[in-house]
């Protein structure tokens, strides 16, 4: 069995806005991460792999979800190609990710997770929203070749 978890990026401010790569979380939504962090505390082991894009916004949630949760920051991998809003270039890391790993944790964005969701899972959704979580079961032990996976469980700062 392989668990992905698979996390939105804070709701971002384009405030002093200098790149899309460097914008920065919101206040809104430093204060939606941390309801949804806490919300997903027990669904997240704090020994997973995670990885997250080198994006300021998605490595501010990342330091958000490691404070709640907690999980050492210092454990994450920050990948450049996580840096994609296309989910046939997130379905290459995922499959890439090695096969002693049970648990992955990936800190991103749209529309890379939302079509990533709706072509490999049971769940359909409009738009995985800023803050969400999502947590999937795939019945393999093989990332590189997944089959349809299983949503277990959602959690959005809307519901919360």
């Amino acid at each position: 069995m392989k668990n992905l978890l698979l996390i939105r990026h804070s709701k971002s401010s384009y405030e002093n806005f200098t790149s899309d790569k460097n914008r920065k979380c919101s206040e809104i939504g430093i204060e939606r991460s941390v309801k949804v962090a806490k919300a997903a505390k027990n669904y997240i082991d704090n020994k997973a792999y995670f990885m997250c894009s080198t994006a300021i916004r998605a490595a501010e949630t990342a330091i958000i979800f490691s404070e709640v949760v907690p999980f050492l920051f210092d454990d994450i991998r920050f990948k450049n190609e996580l840096y994609t809003f296309d989910s046939k270039a997130l379905t290459v890391e995922i499959n890439a990710i090695s096969n002693q790993v049970d648990t992955a944790v990936i800190f991103g964005h749209n529309p890379a997770f939302t079509d990533f969701i709706n072509n490999n899972t049971n769940l359909r959704l409009d738009n995985l929203p800023t803050s969400g979580f999502i947590f999937i079961e795939f019945d393999t032990d093989n990332w590189s070749n997944l089959p349809k996976g299983n949503v277990t469980k959602t959690i959005f700062a809307k519901d919360l």
